[in-house]
Order: C-alpha cells, then sequence, then structure tokens
C-alpha cells in the first residue's frame, strides 16, 4: 500500500513538472519587467497598470493575429495557415516566420499587445504540426508552436492575448430549423468539399492533470479538427453540452499552471459566446433568439468556474470575460427582468476577484451601401457610409443594395451588402452626420448611431448627445458595454467593418480614446482572399493583401522568412488600416478626467459607485496623452513635447434609454422609410468648450450655436499663429482639432464660418487650458453681441421608439 502511494505521488509529481514547465522558448532573454494589474480610477473607472512601464494607466493597442487557430479539417493546413513555410523541411524555419511577424507588429507598428487565437482542443491534444508536407524533419508541437509567438512578444517587451478562440465541435444535437437550440456544428460551411464538422466535441486524445483522466481515446493527435472559417462559432450551449465543460476547464487549467509567472500573457476565456436556435442542417442558420432570453446565469457561472480554475493554481495574470452576443453585448434587453451584467450585476460572481478585464467585438456588419473609393477615401462623406450603412439604399423587398463602388483594392467593386443591416446596438453612440441622410432624403443631416436611441434626433439634441458618450442614454456602445469599466478594463479585441469603409473605424477610435479602452484591431490576414463579397475589403483585414512570391497557398507568407521582407508585407489596407496604424502610434498613456475620489487597487468593486452630480456637457473623445518610451514598445512614438492638462469634468448621471424589444425575425428589413433630417442649429449666440485632454500642440474646440451649419474653423493666438487664421479639421465626435507644429500661445481667437458663408470673429475666447467649461462668446454669425448670452445645455437624449432590425451576428 504504502508503495503504491508512493508511485502515485511520484506520478502527480512529475504531472505537475510536467504542465508548470513555462513557455517553451528557443533562446533565453530577461523577463519583461514589471507586472500587470487593474485599479480604478478617481472616477471608479478601471484602467491597467503596470508600474515599471508608466505611473500612470496604460492603454492596450495592437492587432489580433489569425492563422493558429484555423485550418482545413483533415488536412495539414491546421495551426498555421498563412504563418507556414511550406517549402521547408524543419519547423525552425516556420517558427522564424512568426517571430519575424511578431517583431514586424511590435517593432513597425509599435503595437504593446498581440492577440493570438488558438484552438482549444488543439492544445490539448497537443496536435503535431506538419503542415503541406512541412516539419517532416522535425515536427513541432502545438504547444510549442504558440510559445513561438509568446516568447518573441516577451523577448520583445510586449503583451499577449491567448485567446480560446474555438475547438472542434461536432454537428448539432437537432438538424430541424429553429427547433430547439443550435449546440454544435451546422454543416453549412464546407472548404474545398471538406465539411467543417468534427466527429464530435473537443477531438483529440489527451490526459488532463486538473483531473487525472484520458479523454478521447483512440483520437489521432496529428488529425487536425478546428475547421477553417468556422463561422459557426461556438454557442454557450456547445460548451455545456454533455462534458465540454470538463474539457474547457481542463483547457484552462494546463494554461494557467504553464503561464502562472508569465504576466504578460492575457487569457481570453471564451470568444463570441452567442445563442441561436437550430439550423436546418447544411442548408441555412436558425434565427437569433431575443435577447431578453439571454441564458445569462448558465454565462455567469460558466465565466466564473473557469475564473476560479485559473485563480486555483496561483495565476493572476490578466483574465478577459467575453459577453454574449458574439461577444459584445453585457446588458441584453432592459425592458425585461433578465437582464446582463449592466443591469444585474450580481451576476458577477467574481467581483472580488483581481485582474478582470471585458472584452467586446463590435463590428459594422452593413456594407458597400455607398462610395468607398480607391485613391481616395470616399466613404467619409458618402450619404450612406458616414452613418455607418445603417440607413442603406435598398430595393422593393427591403434588401440592401450594393454600390459597387471601386474599393482600395485594384479591380475589386464593393459588390456585397455585407452579413446584414449594421446591428443598432453594435453601433456607435450619438453623433451628428452631415453628409449623410436616408434613401429620399433631400438635404444631408441626421442623428447617425444607434437607431433605437439616435434616430430622428435634431442636429441640437444629437450635438449635445455626442458630448455626453459617457452616458448610456447615447445608445451603442456606450449603452451595451461602456458600463462594464465600473468592475474592470474594457478591451476590444476584435472590431472593424467589412468592405474598407472609415468611418465606423474613425469613430470607435475616438471613442477608445475618450475612455481609456484598449483594442486589438481584426485582424492580421494579409493572405486576405474577403469574406461576403468585396475581396479583400470584404474580411476586417487591417493588411494589405499579399503582393509577395507566392508561396503556392498563403500568398507572400514566405517573405516574412526575412525580417525587411516581413516588414514589406505587413502594410496597412486603406481606408480603415491606416487610421488604426497611426492610433496604434499615436501613444498608450491615458488622463484621468478630474472627477474626486482617489484610485484604489482592484480588489473587486462590491457594487458600481454612485455618480456623480451631471455637469451640462461632459468632453467627449480624447487623443491620447503622450507616449513615454517604455520596455513594452521597443520603438515607441516620439513624445508631444507637452503632456495634456487634466480636464475637471464631472461625470454624468447614466439614464438609460428605453429600448423597444429586439425580436429577431427571418424576413429580409424593409426598406427605410424616407424622413428628411434638416439640421436645426441653435440660433443667437456662439459658444465654445475645449477639450479636456487639449495641450498647445492638441489643441480641439467643440462650437454650439449660431444660426447655421458650421463648415469651417481657425485660429489665431498671439505668438506663432499670429494672424495666421490656421484651419482645424472636423472629426465625427462633436470636436474641431488642431495639431500644431509649434506650441500655441494664449489667448487664442476663433474664427467661425457656417455653410452659407457667413462668418463670426471670437476674439480672444480661449485664454487658459485650464478652463473646460462652456464659454458663451456672445457673438452671432450676424456679428452682433448679445449683451447676455444664454448657457447653452444640452436637450436630453430621448429616443425615438423604432423597429429593429433582425439581429445578425
Amino acid at each position: 500500500m504504502k508503495q503504491k502511494s508512493t508511485q502515485i505521488l511520484i506520478t502527480l509529481l512529475l504531472s505537475v513538472l510536467i504542465v508548470s514547465a513555462g513557455p517553451v522558448c528557443r533562446k533565453s532573454f530577461p523577463a519583461p519587467s514589471g507586472k500587470w494589474y487593474t485599479k480604478a480610477d478617481s472616477n471608479g473607472n478601471y484602467h491597467f497598470f503596470n508600474d515599471a512601464v508608466s505611473t500612470g494607466p496604460v492603454v492596450m493597442k495592437g492587432i489580433s493575429m489569425t492563422g493558429f487557430e484555423t485550418g482545413t479539417r483533415l488536412s495539414g493546413a491546421g495551426a498555421g495557415y498563412w504563418l507556414f513555410q511550406p517549402q521547408s523541411g524543419t519547423a525552425s524555419d516556420s517558427q522564424a516566420l512568426v517571430e519575424n511577424v511578431m517583431q514586424t507588429l511590435v517593432v513597425d507598428w509599435t503595437a504593446n499587445i498581440v492577440r493570438i487565437p488558438f484552438c482549444g482542443s488543439a492544445w490539448l491534444q497537443n496536435y503535431k504540426l506538419t503542415g503541406y508536407g512541412a516539419f517532416s524533419n522535425n515536427p513541432i508541437s502545438y504547444r510549442d508552436w504558440i510559445d513561438t509567438a509568446v516568447c518573441k512578444a516577451a523577448e520583445l517587451g510586449a503583451t499577449v492575448i491567448l485567446d480560446n478562440h474555438l475547438w472542434a465541435i461536432g454537428p448539432q444535437s437537432g438538424t430541424s430549423l429553429n427547433v430547439g437550440m443550435e449546440d454544435g456544428c451546422t454543416g453549412i460551411n464546407n472548404i474545398g468539399g471538406v465539411n467543417s464538422c468534427a466527429p464530435h466535441d473537443w477531438y483529440g486524445q489527451y490526459t488532463s492533470n486538473r483531473t487525472g483522466k484520458t479523454y478521447n481515446q483512440g483520437d489521432d493527435s496529428g488529425v487536425w479538427q478546428c475547421a477553417i472559417a468556422n463561422a459557426d462559432g461556438i454557442t454557450l450551449e456547445n460548451a455545456l453540452r454533455g462534458i465540454n465543460k470538463e474539457h474547457f476547464l481542463n483547457l484552462w487549467y494546463e494554461l494557467a499552471v504553464r503561464y502562472k509567472d508569465s504576466s504578460y500573457v492575457f487569457f481570453e476565456l471564451f470568444n463570441e459566446p452567442y445563442q441561436r436556435l437550430s439550423a436546418a442542417f447544411g442548408k441555412t442558420y436558425g434565427d437569433n433568439i431575443p435577447d431578453g432570453s439571454y441564458n445569462w446565469a448558465d454565462w455567469a457561472t460558466l465565466m466564473n468556474d473557469a475564473i476560479n480554475v485559473i485563480r486555483g493554481v496561483g495565476n493572476n495574470n490578466i483574465i478577459l470575460v467575453s459577453g454574449l452576443d458574439w461577444n459584445y453585448d453585457y446588458l441584453g434587453n432592459e425592458t425585461t427582468s433578465n437582464t446582463g451584467p449592466i443591469g444585474t450585476p450580481s451576476l458577477l460572481k467574481w467581483k472580488a476577484v483581481q485582474n478582470i478585464a471585458y472584452a467586446f467585438h463590435p463590428y459594422q456588419h452593413g456594407s458597400c451601401c455607398g462610395s468607398i473609393g480607391y485613391s481616395s477615401d470616399l466613404s467619409k462623406t458618402d450619404p450612406y457610409q458616414s452613418a455607418y450603412c445603417l440607413f442603406p439604399p435598398t430595393d422593393k423587398a427591403g434588401n440592401g443594395l450594393a454600390s459597387f463602388s471601386q474599393t482600395p483594392i485594384f479591380g475589386t467593386l464593393c459588390d456585397s451588402s455585407g452579413y446584414g443591416t449594421t446591428v443598432n446596438k453594435k453601433s456607435p453612440p450619438c453623433q451628428w452626420a452631415p453628409n449623410a441622410k436616408k434613401p429620399g432624403q433631400t438635404t444631408p443631416g441626421l442623428c447617425a448611431g444607434d437607431r433605437d436611441t439616435c434616430d430622428g434626433l435634431s442636429y441640437t439634441a444629437c450635438s449635445a448627445a455626442s458630448l455626453n458618450w459617457v452616458s448610456p442614454s447615447t445608445g451603442g456602445w456606450s449603452k451595451y458595454v461602456l458600463p462594464m469599466n465600473k468592475y474592470g478594463p474594457l478591451v476590444a479585441t476584435e472590431f472593424g467593418t467589412f468592405d474598407c469603409s472609415s468611418p465606423f473605424i474613425s469613430s470607435f477610435l475616438s471613442w477608445c480614446g475618450q475612455f481609456g479602452v484598449s483594442y486589438t484591431a481584426w485582424a492580421l490576414w494579409p493572405q486576405n482572399s474577403g469574406g461576403p463579397g468585396q475581396g479583400a475589403c470584404g474580411y476586417p483585414s487591417i493588411m494589405t493583401p499579399s503582393a509577395g512570391t507566392s508561396d503556392g497557398f498563403g500568398k507572400g507568407s514566405n517573405n516574412c522568412q526575412t525580417l525587411a521582407g516581413c516588414s514589406a508585407l505587413l502594410q496597412p489596407l486603406s481606408f480603415a488600416g491606416p487610421l488604426i496604424k497611426a492610433d496604434i502610434k499615436a501613444g498608450k498613456s491615458y488622463t484621468i478626467p478630474s472627477g474626486g475620489g482617489s484610485t484604489t487597487p482592484n480588489k473587486g468593486a462590491t457594487s458600481a459607485p454612485t455618480p456623480a452630480t451631471p455637469s451640462p456637457v461632459t468632453p467627449s473623445p480624447a487623443t491620447m496623452s503622450p507616449v513615454t518610451p517604455s520596455p513594452a514598445t521597443p520603438s515607441p512614438a516620439t513624445p508631444s513635447p507637452v503632456t495634456p492638462s487634466p480636464a475637471t469634468p464631472s461625470p454624468v448621471t447614466p439614464s438609460p434609454a428605453t429600448m423597444s424589444p429586439v425580436t429577431p425575425s427571418p424576413v429580409t428589413p424593409s426598406p427605410a422609410t424616407p424622413s428628411p433630417a434638416t439640421p436645426s442649429p441653435v440660433a443667437g449666440a456662439i459658444s465654445v468648450q475645449l477639450h479636456s485632454a487639449s495641450s498647445v500642440y492638441w489643441f480641439a474646440v467643440a462650437v454650439i450655436g449660431g444660426s447655421d451649419t458650421i463648415t469651417k474653423l481657425e485660429l489665431e493666438d498671439s505668438g506663432a499663429y499670429k494672424a495666421s487664421w490656421a484651419q482645424f479639421t472636423s472629426t465625427t465626435w462633436g470636436y474641431w482639432v488642431f495639431n500644431a507644429a509649434t506650441a500655441l500661445t494664449m489667448p487664442v481667437s476663433l474664427r467661425v464660418t457656417s455653410s452659407s458663408g457667413k462668418t463670426a470673429m471670437l476674439t480672444n475666447v480661449i485664454t487658459s487650458l485650464t478652463n473646460n467649461n462652456l464659454i458663451n462668446s456672445g457673438v452671432s454669425f450676424s456679428g452682433s453681441t448679445s449683451p447676455s448670452p444664454s448657457p447653452v445645455t444640452p436637450s436630453p437624449v430621448t429616443p425615438s421608439p423604432v423597429t429593429p432590425s433582425p439581429v445578425t451576428p
């Protein structure tokens, strides 16, 4: 008995030694400095911190890779996709390729974080890579293959997110349309005649160090079963089917032990959990269930159990929890009693746990509703694209009409309306789009954003809303995601458009800037061949399609065998890509708005902080503070000479908008009813407000009032810009921005021009960078001075009831 006990003890010790070996790196290097943790600011909003990187909050900005998670079933295409070096006979050549990709992202793009999607079942089975006949002399295990990217990022001081993107799934239990819930593969996706459905869920034999059990005996560790481009995704029902939850927890146990001493590795528990009715197997998808019917209780239990497994082995790494509805929604339907954690904080059973963050995926699903452009970006001012394809032209049956506009991809037209009409709640919060219009509307200008909240708002009400994005009443991202920053930092681990257009991306980056939201843009895929249409623009790749020497499959991936070749290959795809790259380079620090209170370590908030008394206007999106070079970014952007002065805005009490229940329907949306929205500017005196993050180099001003729509804003100061009347750039988020090459000297005068050509001179209107209150100039476009100008108070945002479009993931 004693001998048997000793053998069992030795076996357990060996298991621990094997699983806790840490990442397998090809060379040794100093561990990155410091540890990542989360902490609430004085306003009760959480951010990322690393004392070795910065004394203040750090915004994580980077790219989500592709390739490790996908491949054609039953082939050697698994686990690398475009990242393989097919002509090679050894693993080391492809490992060099991956290392060059990572270095290009971290050094050239200055990303301080890179997301690595992986296949959970392939990790457990420790799949052996043999892609396209490569590695025949030196096969590599899946875990060591992933570590190639993890180790290179760590060497460069960057952080990675290990994203449990998918796992092998067998066919769904039922095969009839809308009979029961989708809990497995739908049989719809075929690649090269190979069905995407695995023989069973979590394919691959493995032995768990958590349970001591051996699973899936007889499965071949060398057979790839995570289907390429698995549009089925993974439902919450699949995660809970049979013993799948046991596999799920076994996975996170192995990962937690392997990386528990690697603070620069974040964990994303479950990519895009969703719920949908069963498909007609192999024919069509089922309907999305109403958001008032989401199973929040099972969602919370699954997330909590995984968190407990990770923390149970002593791992305190950052954990990213994913919302429902394809990793977006944390609210659900507020008109029901069944709401997500925004409405029911008690769902967050892990509130006392340190270092929890929240992931989300905002996408513009509608596409090609207007002009895109080839050499210049036409989408910025297109009547339909500038409103995010929320009001696309349609045929008599209500189907969206593709514009067949030229795209940035030579010879490729925008020929598909995308995955469906842009979803209301996944849209931006309200903002005035001066060039936008609905079909049949003659005068341009409408309130763009979440239609449940923004549609039909006047110019005045919409402008007020755009200055108040902190409030859930402005809809979209501010309603369904932003309130979660009271419980942990927010990270958009995916976002994008499906037609290369820029307005959605521009608005999203501005929103992130205002609230210090982190992101990893989807996606690094230079072999991109497209999504629902329009070639490479049909998929939200931010990389230009490969133009290098073809490798027979990856269309140029072998160019990454050299660092110079990789740098030349991984260029941003217009028109969204350059915006993202520029924003990543712009900086990673964040200035916390003044709001009272003190920052507290993340011990887990027990409830959301009590909001302060609202101020009439809350500043809109902030631009990142200048970069201070840190170990996490080997080639940081050049810091601006002056750090922005902190603002003193008061938080606005959330006033949730009433939202009509969403009842998904398989029927195509009916055509939008023409509803001309003529701008209604505030008459009389012009008021201005300086953005809270403004400095003598980055100068942002909101202009409210006048008797006409404002088309141009210029400034002069008493120094380098005296009598120069330098022009501002307009933005989609309510402010005009001036980037000064030479420091501005106070006071600053403004010249405002209206669409009818009238001008108003606001002499010495801004005298200090510390005054972020609304300033009433007393000057109108007529040139007269109003003796007693009244303060401009934003109109309340009252959502107009609308019939929502079907929810399309």
